[in-house]
């Protein structure tokens, strides 16, 4: 006897391919990314208490802008300074960090998870640096003096007195430790990239 042989076809479809606009906008972004976190570094550093920290800025009276960003750099500056103190560094780097990830086609999983571990860590950071003011702490000394209301900035102060009130200074460094971690972990897949190295790694017991 002659046996049927089935043939099982798969189907007439492609796979699917991602668009190339897709890369496309992926590069965009990236790039968008980069170069918005270079300029508030550089409006950050070049930022001087002369430069009113308002968008409208009337050059006829006040004279243009010393920010090597601009009006809106300066505004963009005085902005942070007044907000979040010397943790707007860290806003830069966040976002130079996930344009280079974006960039280099590494896929980003969560992103509101990591979206909330940027603002958790940025949180945490803010009111350890206000925690590590000094109560004599001279805002003249800095030549953003006029912005500058400690070096965690406004937000860094309120949260820093908040806790202090229930928890005392030593409870709310630990607090914010425990924050610092666990938001880096959220923020930077931190812990996966440790976990894949040490995967590579052969094992001890294992002879080449």
């Amino acid at each position: 006897k002659k046996m049927k042989v089935i043939e099982v076809r798969g189907s007439s479809q492609e796979p699917h391919r991602p668009s190339r606009w897709t890369g496309k906008t992926r590069e965009v972004l990236a790039f968008g990314l980069i170069l918005m976190a270079l300029y508030a570094v550089i409006s950050l550093v070049t930022y001087r208490p002369t430069d009113v920290p308002s968008i409208f800025w009337d050059p006829s009276r006040h004279g243009f802008a010393s920010n090597k960003g601009g009006t809106l750099g300066a505004s963009l500056a005085g902005f942070l300074y007044r907000y979040l103190g010397l943790t707007a560094y860290l806003l830069a780097f966040f976002g130079c960090f996930w344009g280079v990830v974006i960039l280099l086609r590494r896929e980003i999983r969560d992103a509101l998870a990591k979206l909330a571990g940027v603002v958790l860590f940025l949180g945490a950071a803010a009111t350890l640096l206000a925690l590590a003011t000094p109560d004599d702490f001279d805002r003249t000394s800095l030549f953003r003096s006029a912005t500058l209301p400690g070096l965690g900035g406004a937000y860094g102060n309120a949260s820093r007195d908040l806790l202090v009130m229930y928890i005392g200074p030593v409870g709310a460094v630990m607090a914010m430790l425990l924050v610092l971690s666990v938001s880096m972990v959220l923020a930077t897949d931190l812990m996966i990239y440790f976990g894949l190295m040490r995967r590579d790694r052969p094992s001890p017991d294992t002879f080449i």
